[in-house]
């Protein structure tokens, strides 16, 4: 796992002291927004009201964030796929698709920046 904070410039002062050093409440959030995007048949909990639950980054201090996957696998459901994308000389040109929460407006949208074949 790897999880990357970017801080606003104002926000420096906080550092450390944000709910991010938190590990699993942000593994409990990353679970409840794949179930909901994959929307498997076999998931009998689907996560329909994410990102309202109490235990999420939602209810936190952080206005966005995003979850992807850092390695090179795939994931094929019936209503989407999301691909991951492992870019080991940290050259930026993985482009795994990725979730985005958005607390304005409690967005949460798939966001696919490849090429699909």
């Amino acid at each position: 796992m790897e999880i990357k904070q970017y801080l606003h410039p104002t926000d420096f002062n906080e550092i450390g002291k944000n709910e991010l050093e938190d590990k699993l409440r942000i593994f409990k959030d990353a679970e409840k927004a794949f179930i909901k995007i994959l929307d498997t048949n076999y998931n009998e909990i689907k996560f329909k009201d994410y990102p309202n639950y109490p235990d999420t980054l939602f209810n936190s201090t952080v206005e966005r964030y995003s979850f992807s996957i850092n390695e090179d696998i795939e994931f094929i459901t019936d209503k989407t796929t999301i691909y991951g994308k492992r870019d080991s000389n940290r050259r930026m040109e993985a482009l795994p698709d990725f979730i985005f929460v958005n607390k304005n407006g409690g967005s949460v949208e798939l966001v696919k920046l490849r090429k699909q074949i």
